[in-house]
C-alpha cells in the first residue's frame, strides 16, 4: 500500500457529522478487537474518499466520502465507538446561552470585550 497519514485527517470530514472532536474518540477494531484512539487509524487518502485502516490489523475501519451535497460516511469494521460528553458546566453554559434574550448576550459581549 502507499503511505498512509494518522487518523487525526478524519477531524475535518466528521466534524460535518460528529459535534464532538471523534479523531479523540476510542474505537474499537471489528476484526483484532484493538481499542483506541481513532487519530491512530491509518488513513489513505489515494482513493475517492478517505480510508481509515486498524493499525493492529490493518482491517477497513472507516470510509468518507464527499460527494459534494452529501457525505457517505461507513463506520463498519468497527465494533464500538467511546464518546467523551461534554462536561456537565459546558452544558449549562450552552443552555443558558440559547434560552438568554438576544440583549443579555450583547450585554455580556460587550462587558468581556470591554466596551
Amino acid at each position: 500500500m502507499t503511505n498512509h497519514l494518522d487518523g487525526n485527517v478524519l477531524a475535518g470530514a466528521l466534524s460535518e457529522v460528529f459535534t464532538a472532536d471523534v479523531t479523540s474518540a476510542r474505537a474499537r477494531c471489528g476484526g483484532c478487537g484493538r481499542m483506541g484512539a481513532l487519530a491512530e487509524a491509518m488513513v489513505y487518502t489515494n482513493a475517492p474518499g478517505l480510508v481509515a485502516r486498524c493499525a493492529g490489523c490493518d482491517q477497513v475501519l472507516a470510509t468518507i466520502v464527499d460527494t459534494g451535497d452529501r457525505l457517505i460516511l461507513s463506520l463498519a469494521g468497527l465494533s464500538a465507538i467511546e464518546l467523551t460528553r461534554p462536561s456537565r458546566l459546558v452544558e449549562c453554559w450552552l443552555f443558558a446561552l440559547v434560552r438568554a434574550d438576544p440583549a443579555q448576550i450583547a450585554s455580556t459581549q460587550r462587558a468581556a470585550s470591554g466596551t
